[in-house]
């Protein structure tokens, strides 16, 4: 079993029950939809809630309908950063979390969106950022990460990429990411 099957499982673990999402919105312009995949001047909703005893930030790009992509975008992609200032939580310190901006910023445009992949969300969690995507193949996982190791070589990451036709990674998220 890979490390997204196991996320996936964890996911849908009965510790979250998966509990209604409350996103609110920031930086607020548009809604992203197949004809408009500008993703910096768009709408991006941020939640907060607790998993397993620990807070967990996660934020999502405002697609219209996400789901709209999912035959275009068969396979998950995966990025986790390992944060190196953390707090007793695992969320960054705030000076660091600072400091991660440009990282934050080049990773929305990790792929040519909508005709690479899509971001589908940013969490923190227990000492990590972790980077989600929906990608046309698994073919960018060696590539992507050179790529962001020669921009950013002090960063200790990982990345993985596994067939998620049916978009399982989302559906059983334990909460509701994108409704519908």
């Amino acid at each position: 079993m890979n490390i997204i099957s196991l996320l996936i499982l964890s996911c849908n673990d009965n510790n979250a029950s998966n509990q209604t999402s409350n996103f609110v919105e920031t930086d607020s312009t548009n809604n992203i939809t197949s004809d408009n995949m500008d993703m910096h001047n768009m709408t991006w909703y941020t939640a907060n809630f607790e998993y397993e005893g620990l807070p967990l930030f996660v934020r999502k790009p405002g697609f219209e309908n996400i789901y709209e992509f999912e035959s275009k975008f068969p396979f998950l992609f995966f990025v986790s950063h390992q944060l190196d200032s953390v707090m007793e939580n695992g969320l960054p310190t705030a000076d660091y979390n600072l400091t991660l901006m440009k990282f934050d910023s080049f990773m929305t445009d990790l792929f040519s969106t909508g005709i690479e992949g899509i971001p589908v969300l940013k969490e923190t969690y227990n000492g990590e950022r972790n980077y989600w995507y929906y990608v046309d193949s698994d073919k960018y996982t060696d590539q992507k990460k050179q790529f962001i190791q020669e921009n950013f070589p002090n960063l200790k990451i990982q990345v993985n990429c596994a067939l998620d036709e049916k978009w399982g990674f989302i559906r059983e998220y334990p909460f509701d990411l994108y409704p519908g």
